[in-house]
């Protein structure tokens, strides 16, 4: 598992900082299929996780040069399809879902141990501090990306105004970039 990463890891960096493209399909090949069905959490269709995980990878490769990473390239993979598909959701509309079809797949499959952990370890994170963010700034922030509500349907839910929303989830996205990243 540790090797896996170490593997990941490297090709990553090979992508980024060579431009190898045969190390880029290598990657692509062998994190595409858990990828999609991380994304599936997120959205509703394997069509769409599928879509999502594409875009990255292609927004990896269209910006390789520009790309420096901070965490590692597994961590780095999975929070940007976890934001692309949270992206991909608001712009669509759609409700949460999960594909059947992809839990069925990942049960036969099994999770890696490194990959539950990673998300664990990361959900801990998250989950700490969203817990640690000044109480109206939480409640702004859970409505908004747990629960997928607009600002203006915030700002009228708490009785505050659309402008408060923008800031209190400005304080939240900041506060939560430096303490998970």
């Amino acid at each position: 598992m540790a090797a896996q990463n170490l593997l990941i890891d490297t090709l990553f960096k090979r992508t980024l900082e060579q431009g190898d493209s045969a190390s880029f399909e290598a990657l692509f090949k062998s994190q595409y299929q858990t990828l999609c069905c991380f994304a599936t959490r997120y959205l509703n269709s394997p069509e769409a996780a599928e879509e999502a995980v594409s875009e990255v990878f292609y927004k990896i490769w269209k910006n390789r040069s520009q790309i420096n990473i901070k965490t590692s390239a597994k961590y780095y993979l999975y929070a940007s399809v976890r934001n692309m598909a949270i992206d991909m959701r608001r712009q669509n509309k759609s409700q949460l879902h999960t594909s059947d079809d992809c839990l069925n797949e990942q049960a036969h499959a099994g999770p890696d141990a490194a990959e539950t952990l990673i998300g664990n370890e990361t959900q801990q994170k998250i989950d700490s501090a969203i817990r640690r963010l000044p109480p109206q700034c939480r409640t702004v922030f859970q409505l908004s990306r747990l629960e997928g509500l607009k600002y203006q349907e915030i700002a009228i839910q708490m009785g505050i105004s659309i402008k408060t929303v923008e800031t209190q989830m400005t304080r939240a996205l900041k506060q939560l970039r430096v303490e998970v990243l």
